[in-house]
């Protein structure tokens, strides 16, 4: 049976309602349970999966709907007493993690505290924020459709008062070794990292973690940064405070190339850096880089390797397409079977799908794409694919009203679909994304429809190979190792690195086009 419960008033963020959601799904009895603002971008999703009814449909963004598909009347109480618990502070007997009607009284209870996570919508987020401020907290503000005044009037008031504005629109950061968003618990260590890219963060700090380094903290700007009226107000102000941070001895940067202006003035804070520092501006000029005293790397991965090599004192490593090509190259002709095909990439993350348009630009495919890069031809549409082609399912044409694909990534499962019933695609390339705000199983919700899309093209004689980026840590709650198995019984060929996913689905393709690279 499926049952509304509407709480009026009662407002708890949004990353704490998706780990209740799960606690709660676990309990006997519940075959399905969301807990969500009554925000019109969580009703939509409600509504598509048939647990809205007509109380859900009137709640507002101020009151917490729970939507059940329970096996009977009861469990709702089981339900709402869990509920109730994890509120108060769950099984640590209410030494854990707590919610708080407001920002006064969270500071109250925890009058040391330093930082503040928001995520409410976007209407209320600036106003929160300056709150924090005011009361000498940073702020990560996961939180977007903040105006773009209001960011810039943050980001002034947190520079006079020495605080970090992270945000809006912040997916990913690493301080002190707490994930905030949908990042990571990467080992710590003394590489810090500040990045316009919550992917390109994520998966630089996978790699590091994954050879044994570590990371002191990971400072996510937003998206706007390094636009020229925001100025990279939260890059520079990263910058400068691991160039202070005794722990930190090696930093990185990372986003799309900045606005001409900006560029300038991160490039000049860069030359009078006293650290190392490694500069990944994608699909950038990297001679801008060198002049600045910057080591210019050409992919995420190589990125993190060099900052490793800076720590230990090593070689500096060289440009990875040799490697690739001598490890990758045998994969790669295992999966060329047949003549033909198309490539069709398919990403959660932007800055992935930045990366992986890049290492097919290189390998000489023309990819079509709906990313703002020099390097891709424009699509028609984002919604039906051309030639080898890259969408980047995280923007809004794909997410309005509905969460991020990293969040709930059954999103991703129609175009998947989609991309195979084509008989000219040959490769599908994908990304999947773990960490404490991603969901708790995205190999689990994807992993069907690889495996269905496999079994049919199998069928109809097509040759179709799914290549995956799996980014993650041990220590992440999804049991990344269980995610790649989970995958890898689905058909796919997995990667813990998306530039080598990346490269071998592009030269999959031109294999079996009987083209050498």
């Amino acid at each position: 049976m499926r049952k509304t419960i509407i709480r009026a008033g009662e407002y708890h963020d949004s990353v704490f309602l998706l780990s209740i959601s799960k606690k709660l799904r676990a309990l006997p009895g519940v075959n399905q349970v969301v807990a969500a603002m009554g925000t019109d971008m969580n009703k939509t999703v409600l509504e598509d999966t048939g647990l809205l009814d007509e109380s859900g449909r009137a709640a507002t963004s101020k009151d917490l709907i729970l939507a059940l598909d329970i096996a009977e009347e009861d469990v709702a109480n089981t339900v709402l007493a869990e509920l109730d618990f994890c509120i108060a502070g769950g099984e640590s007997g209410g030494d854990g993690p707590k919610d708080y009607p407001s920002l006064d009284m969270a500071n109250a209870a925890h009058p040391d505290s330093n930082l503040v996570m928001i995520s409410v919508p976007g209407a209320f987020a600036a106003l929160e924020a300056e709150h924090a401020l005011e009361l000498g907290k940073h702020c990560f503000i996961f939180s977007d459709n903040v105006e773009l005044a209001d960011e810039v009037a943050l980001k002034k008031l947190g520079r006079e008062k020495g605080l970090l504005v992270m945000g809006p629109g912040c997916g990913t950061s690493l301080i002190g070794g707490y994930a905030l968003g949908m990042m990571s618990a990467a080992a710590r260590g003394p590489i810090g990292i500040v990045g316009a890219s919550g992917s390109g963060i994520h998966q630089m700090a996978m790699i590091i973690d994954r050879a044994g380094g570590g990371i002191s903290h990971a400072i996510g700007t937003g998206g706007r940064d390094l636009s020229d009226e925001v100025g990279g107000s939260t890059m520079l102000a990263g910058l400068e405070l691991l160039e202070q941070d005794p722990e930190t001895k090696v930093l990185i940067l990372v986003s799309k190339p900045p606005a001409p202006a900006t560029m300038q003035r991160i490039l000049e804070r860069v030359r009078q850096c006293s650290k190392p520092v490694i500069v990944h501006f994608l699909g950038g000029d990297p001679e801008l880089v060198r002049k600045a005293g910057a080591l210019a790397p050409e992919t995420l991965e190589h990125a993190a390797r060099m900052a490793m090599a800076l720590v230990a004192g090593e070689t500096l490593p060289a440009s990875p397409y040799e490697d690739y090509a001598r490890e990758l190259d045998p994969v790669a002709a295992s999966l060329a079977k047949a003549g033909g095909g198309s490539l069709r990439g398919v990403f959660c993350g932007g800055t992935h799908a930045e990366e992986a348009a890049l290492v097919l630009e290189r390998l000489g495919l023309t990819v079509h794409s709906n990313l703002p890069l020099p390097c891709c031809a424009s699509l028609k549409s984002p919604l039906q694919s051309e030639g080898d082609c890259i969408i980047d399912i995280g923007d809004e044409i794909f997410t309005q009203g509905k969460p991020h694909p990293v969040i709930e990534p059954s999103i991703i499962n129609p175009r998947i679909i989609q991309e195979a019933s084509d008989p000219q695609t040959g490769v599908i390339l994908l990304d999947i994304l773990c960490g404490f705000g991603a969901h708790p199983d995205p190999a689990g919700v994807v992993g069907d429809s690889i495996s269905q899309v496999l079994r049919e093209a199998k069928q109809r004689g097509q040759e179709l190979a799914v290549v995956v980026s799996l980014c993650g840590v041990h220590n992440d709650p999804q049991d990344v190792e269980g995610q790649r198995r989970t995958l890898e019984e689905a058909g796919a060929v997995v990667f813990f690195n998306n530039a080598q996913a990346a490269y071998c689905a592009g030269k999959t393709i031109l294999l079996r086009r009987g083209e050498k690279q």
